[in-house]
């Protein structure tokens, strides 16, 4: 499908609100994952293999509900690039993970933290499960729980400044197939997660995250660049490019691309004997 799943850190915390809203358990520093190395060690101490194979049931079942993704534009798309041509892309290591977690200069911090996820999405709240306990092991001071909220009131929380999410599940469905649709909305200024998750080159600059706002002027850059050519080489490359910032920002944990499945039984005939009729290859497009 023209879809895509991940979780999303949130780099300006309103803790305020998480503990209003979620208990008053849970306590992380507003600007948490505003550090590179904390982003980067848990996306490392994501199980991604066991998340598609037994979580959404790929190997259970031995059927391709989702497929693994890196950067947001996704296989179908014009210029999409395989996982296997950038750098950085992160697989399951605890190991790696501590390390960065160490090099980030908050290990042993004590946090609680909830993870977000959408009422009744049983697997990716069993993710989020799998994750915490990960996460736990990578570093003993580290609780977080899964927690159901609405999908429409995440979207509700979703405001810059104001969100108190601190790590959540949502996606992005496409509105057209072209790689436009997916970059600006997930990693732009002002995009609908970039805006409401604290990425920003001021707000980087104003808390010492000098290199993170550098790279994200720079990604930018590349975007609106991407863009605007109607040079379809250069599309290609500029899009590469900015994909691989991205990547090296470590804004999102990629989870899933879904994949459609259309049961027909032998008693469906459809409209006048066909089923062609009700035939649609996009899911939300």
């Amino acid at each position: 499908t023209l879809s895509e799943y991940s979780f999303v850190y949130n780099l300006q915390i309103n803790t305020t609100l998480m503990q209003k809203d979620f208990g008053s358990q849970f306590h992380v520093p507003s600007d948490y994952f505003a550090n590179l190395d904390v982003r980067k060690a848990f996306s490392y101490a994501f199980n991604y293999t066991e998340y598609l194979n037994s979580l959404v049931g790929n190997k259970v079942y031995n059927l391709p509900f989702a497929n693994p993704y890196a950067g947001v534009i996704i296989p179908g798309l014009p210029y999409y690039t395989p996982p296997s041509q950038f750098t950085g892309v992160p697989d399951f290591n605890l190991s790696y993970a501590q390390e960065l977690m160490r090099q980030s200069g908050l290990y042993n911090t004590s946090i609680n933290i909830p993870i977000v996820v959408s009422s009744g999405d049983t697997v990716d709240y069993a993710a989020a499960q799998m994750w915490a306990q990960a996460l736990h092991e990578m570093d003993p001071n580290i609780q977080a729980s899964p927690v159901y909220v609405p999908f429409s009131t995440i979207i509700a929380y979703e405001i810059p400044g104001q969100n108190p999410m601190p790590i959540y599940y949502l996606g992005w469905i496409a509105d057209y197939p072209y790689p436009s649709d997916f970059v600006n909305a997930m990693y732009e200024t002002g995009g609908t997660y970039p805006g409401p998750d604290g990425w920003g080159v001021q707000y980087l600059q104003s808390i010492n995250q000098t290199q993170q706002a550098q790279m994200y002027q720079e990604l930018n850059n590349l975007i609106a660049q991407a863009d605007a050519t109607t040079n379809p080489v250069k599309a290609e490359q500029l899009y590469k490019q900015a994909e691989q910032i991205a990547i090296n920002l470590y804004m999102y944990v990629y989870t899933q691309q879904p994949n459609s499945f259309w049961v027909v039984k032998p008693y469906m005939t459809g409209y006048h004997g066909e089923i062609s009729y009700e035939e649609n290859p996009m899911i939300g497009g």
